[in-house]
């Protein structure tokens, strides 16, 4: 017990470890923040974008598009300023509140000697609310290499000789209109546009540090001016800009990350050919911002929810603003914490479960941290890395089968036990057949001896519990009272059931408060000091065999011991029944039933013999079906542990009508004998019938070895033909033609239940 505690100690230990480490590959892996893993996260977070939806924009931003529409009908793009300057001109009358041109005006000597540019300042002078595009080349050092025009350095809003005194984009070179354009009244804001490294825009550069000054974004430019805000209302707080109570957040480089409201178009559209030909009314752009900008192919933007022309990724910028619709990047010790406390709690946890269990809990945390990434992002503006703990809970995943899964301890309080016992039942006899009663192929056999056999087959029913009783033990006569009140340190409770060496009663531990079951084998009805060790080496090695055996189908055998003319077993405590109680119900078969009860058989055996152990004593009374029609495999009293036989040579140990050929002809057995009696087994459950009958044991031990039984389906019409295959090489009187493992023939029950389409309710 205390190896095998060690052992259950170890596997424990190495399970926790191996989660722990996968933690701390994931907390590396997210520091290090590898490209290739960044950028499945902003494929993620952009899911979620998709997910959410669309954010309605509210009527205070409308588009004048300059779009393939308008080009079909005044011309392809670029146009002449006076072009612009008409448009201008168009949307004055209805006195926008701000009027954003989205569009860069480089110097251009053959534009200003033709009066265009000249027209093109006149329609912007008349308007003492707009506002022009400037755009910076960046760099790391930030040292200017020209000064900027008065007239453009007015639009900045701080002064400082300290770059590093507000979050800022340094730049090295200013792109400004040119000096017609900068004699008029308008205001400047940067147009530069920040890429990941997938090419999509997902912030705004509100802010860019050039020649002593910071620069505002044509988005802040907007808002300064739709809010009315003087420059010296504007209030840094960290890394927070506050505009008359529109407070922005930012991070440490000016940038602020952009919440989309939807895909192209979420924004309200008009074409600017139709301002141009006043099919519009003015009121609908009346005390609006209203952003002018080219709308094509060529000025589409990548972003999280769609290609979105660079007029409408400003839009957003400004709704974002203005609404305090932001979105906030969660701190990164959020997302460390939460994969540490996932990690912790599956070290702890996964190797004290089953698979089942495991697989549930990891679905379960899957669930849990992509729904509250989500549920942040759609209700708070919180972006988390929900990457990372995703692919951690896969590691643990792909891990978790790896480890032994933790012995499943049954509980059971459903399904009465009729006080039968766990190891046997009452109709069904261990026999022992001596070399001389062995059967030759197509040999007769003696009546005399043929009764004497039966008669001392039959003598091996004890009867256990009177008051006082008189035995015959080594030639003379005792009496002897026992004690039935406790074994050893196991109080006895109830009589639960007579099993074919002694009584098996209910019990319990009192030191662990836990139920037991306590097989009894009657030693004063032996009459041979020889055949009273042979019990008792086999008692022995039941308790070895059990303790080798782990197993979520086996029955689990606590200890062993001795008390009085008795030996005991104590064993788990079942609550259920034996599989002949469900062959005797002779109700219509339920064949997905069957063949998830032989599976679990099967497994029990694979397992059992994987390490060398054989049962030799598979039949319906040592199978019990507990809830949901789980299986436990009991009574392996008679295993062979490894070459260790209790028997001598050519000694057969089963029940008739289960027993193998080979066995029954004194060969030795292996684990295909327990493949033949499953068999048998299966078929019983199919056809309620045995395989094998005879009036006498040696008829039916005739049979067993000569007969070949009719497949199930011809008893019964409704039985698949599958499982005529299987019954059929299950009982193969050759061990070489029968499945070789028992995991063969749970291979094509497996192969059934999978291909098994439910035509009608069954009931077993």
């Amino acid at each position: 017990m205390r190896d095998f505690d060690l052992k259950s100690l170890k596997e424990k230990l190495s399970g926790f470890i191996l989660f722990i480490l996968i933690t701390i590959l994931i907390l590396v892996v997210y520091l290090d923040s590898p490209f290739w893993l960044e950028k499945m996260e902003w494929q993620m977070e952009d899911y979620m974008y998709k997910f959410r939806g669309g954010n309605p924009p509210g009527d205070q931003i409308v588009i004048v598009a300059i779009d393939e529409k308008t080009q079909q009908s005044f011309g392809k793009w670029p146009w002449h300023r006076k072009q612009i300057a008409q448009l201008v001109e168009s949307i004055s009358p209805a006195q926008p509140k701000v009027l954003y041109l989205d569009l860069f005006f480089s110097p251009d000597l053959y534009e200003d000697t033709s009066g265009n540019t000249k027209i093109l300042s006149e329609a912007i002078q008349k308007n003492k609310n707009v506002i022009l595009p400037i755009y910076f080349n960046l760099s790391e050092l930030g040292i200017a290499e020209t000064q900027a025009p008065l007239s453009v350095s007015k639009s900045a809003w701080f002064r400082s000789d300290q770059p590093n005194l507000y979050p800022a984009l340094p730049a090295k070179e200013i792109h400004y209109p040119s000096e017609l354009l900068l004699r008029t009244q308008a205001l400047y804001g940067q147009i530069n546009i920040t890429y990941d490294i997938d090419r999509k825009v997902r912030k705004d550069p509100l802010l860019i540090y050039y020649d002593q000054n910071f620069y505002p974004s044509a988005a802040l430019q907007i808002v300064r001016s739709y809010l009315n805000v003087k420059p010296e209302q504007i209030k840094w707080m960290g890394n927070k800009l506050s505009l008359k109570g529109a407070v922005v957040p930012m991070d440490n480089k000016g940038r602020m990350l952009i919440s989309f409201c939807g895909p192209q178009r979420t924004f309200r559209y008009y074409s600017a050919g139709d301002v141009l030909d006043q099919k519009i009314e003015l009121k609908k752009l009346s005390h609006r911002i209203v952003i002018v900008g080219l709308v094509s192919s060529k000025s589409f933007l990548a972003t999280p929810v769609s290609f979105l022309p660079s007029v409408e990724k400003t839009a957003n910028v400004v709704e974002n603003i203005l609404h305090q619709n932001f979105l906030y990047r969660a701190n990164f010790l959020y997302d460390l914490l939460f994969i540490i406390l996932i990690g912790i709690f599956c070290a702890l946890v996964l190797p004290q479960v089953s698979l089942t269990y495991r697989m549930v809990i990891l679905l379960l945390f899957l669930f849990v941290s992509t729904n509250l990434s989500f549920l942040l992002f759609a209700t708070s503006g919180i972006l988390t890395k929900p990457f990372y703990p995703l692919l951690e809970i896969s590691l643990f995943t792909i891990v978790a089968p790896a480890m032994k899964p933790k012995k499943k301890i049954v509980r059971r309080s459903a399904i009465p036990i009729h006080r039968e016992t766990a190891l046997s039942s009452p109709g069904e006899k261990e026999k022992t057949f001596s070399p001389e009663e062995k059967i030759e192929e197509k040999i007769g056999f003696s009546p005399a001896k043929e009764d004497e056999r039966t008669q001392a087959i039959l003598k091996t029913q004890v009867v256990l519990n009177p008051p006082t009783e008189e035995k015959k033990t080594r030639g003379e006569k005792i009496t002897t009272q026992i004690n039935l009140t406790q074994f050893g340190r196991y109080q006895i409770l109830e009589p639960m059931g007579k099993g074919a060496m002694g009584m098996v009663y209910k019990g319990k531990d009192p030191a662990i408060d836990r139920l037991v079951a306590l097989k009894t084998i009657r030693l004063d009805e032996i009459s041979s000091d020889q055949q009273i060790e042979e019990l008792r080496k086999r008692l022995i090695f039941e308790a070895q065999a059990a303790g080798r055996l782990s197993h979520p189908n086996i029955v689990t055998i606590y200890d062993v011991g001795v008390e009085g003319n008795l030996e005991y077993v104590a064993m788990e405590y079942l609550e259920g029944y034996t599989l002949d109680k469900l062959i005797e119900k002779k109700s219509e078969v339920n064949y997905r039933i069957v063949a998830k009860i032989m599976i679990q058989v099967c497994d029990a055996l694979s397992y059992a013999h994987q390490r060398g152990i054989v049962h030799r004593d598979i039949k319906p009374g040592n199978i019990m079906i507990l809830d949901n029609f789980d299986v436990k495999v009991m009574d392996f009293g008679i295993a062979r542990l490894g070459v260790s036989n209790l028997t001598q040579e050519g000694v057969a140990i089963g029940t008739p009508g289960y027993i193998s050929p080979e066995q029954l002809q004194g060969k030795p057995a292996d684990k295909r004998s327990d493949i033949f009696s499953l068999g048998v087994v299966l078929y019983e459950l199919l056809t309620k019938k045995k395989p094998f009958q005879g009036e006498t044991i040696s008829s039916l031990m005739y049979n067993i070895i000569n007969e070949e039984p009719l497949p199930p389906s011809v008893i019964n019409d409704k039985t698949p033909l599958i499982f005529d295959r299987i019954t059929s090489k299950a009982m193969a009187k050759n061990p070489e033609e029968r499945f070789q493992d028992a995991s063969e023939m749970g291979a094509m029950l497996k192969e059934f239940i999978s291909s098994f389409i439910v035509t009608r309710s069954f009931k077993i």
